[in-house]
């Protein structure tokens, strides 16, 4: 018994300064831990920093930060109705003098005789010409 005895006490004599020797390796790895994600972050600060340096940016901040907006931005009916019957209007007026200038339809004797310079020989009026036919 006193062997066994004396065997156990050894064993725990080792594995007491192993316990030690653990602990030790354990501390190291929550240090390289440590400075893994130190080195981590700085470099992602170096690459947002290049990042920003390739386009000339610098100092960027928020000013204010973004909020929803009261109410809905959509488009304003009844202006653009308003709006759309009034550029309707201008724009069949001006078509219609647009049509009518570049028109070169005969309605008169006087446009007989300025466009194919031409004396105008007989002239048949609407009423005659619905009794004629």
């Amino acid at each position: 018994m006193e062997k066994e005895l004396a065997a156990q006490q050894e064993r725990l004599t080792v594995l007491v300064s192993r316990e030690a020797e653990l602990a030790m390796l354990e501390r190291d790895v929550q240090v390289a831990e440590g400075e893994y994600t130190q080195y981590r972050d700085n470099l992602q600060r170096a690459k947002v920093s290049a990042a920003l340096d390739t386009d000339n940016v610098s100092n960027v901040s928020v000013v204010q930060a973004a909020t929803w907006p009261q109410a809905p931005i959509g488009p304003n009916r009844p202006l653009s109705l308003v709006l759309g019957l009034v550029i309707a209007a201008v724009g069949s007026i001006l078509l219609a003098f647009v049509v009518e200038y570049f028109s070169d339809t005969i309605h008169s004797k006087d446009d007989v005789e300025t466009h194919l310079g031409v004396p105008v020989l007989a002239a048949v009026s609407e009423k005659e010409y619905a009794r004629c036919t």
